[in-house]
């Protein structure tokens, strides 16, 4: 620290001259360690917050994709095995989803015209 004193004070000291010095030091380590807190704090906060994405990411894609298509494939499964009355593919939830419902629902509505054609 360096002090600088007006021009007339008393001492004989004339203005803009250094009359002392300081030195100061401080420890290195105190100073990364508070840094290696805040980083370790930072990307805590990170991963928990990615996790949790993952988490939301992966739960709204089981309910909305995953059990719809999962019932749907189930459906199919029994009316390719000739139950006819398996029930009917759901016709909720997304667009796409809804139109393969729909299209499953009229290819069965066939398959079971086709199959009382073939009766004897």
């Amino acid at each position: 620290m360096i002090a600088r004193y007006g021009s007339d004070n008393g001492f004989g000291w004339q203005a803009g001259e250094v009359v002392g010095a300081q030195i100061v030091s401080v420890p290195l380590e105190s100073a990364t360690a508070g840094a290696r807190r805040v980083l370790r704090q930072i990307m805590l906060s990170i991963a928990v917050i990615l996790v949790a994405t993952l988490v939301i990411v992966n739960a709204l894609l089981y309910v909305l994709i995953v059990r719809p298509v999962r019932r749907m494939a189930a459906i199919a499964d029994e009316v390719s095995l000739g139950n006819v009355s398996a029930g009917e593919f759901s016709t909720r939830g997304s667009a796409e989803l809804v139109a393969l419902a729909r299209s499953f629902n009229r290819m069965r509505t066939s398959l079971q015209k086709a199959l009382k054609l073939l009766e004897p």
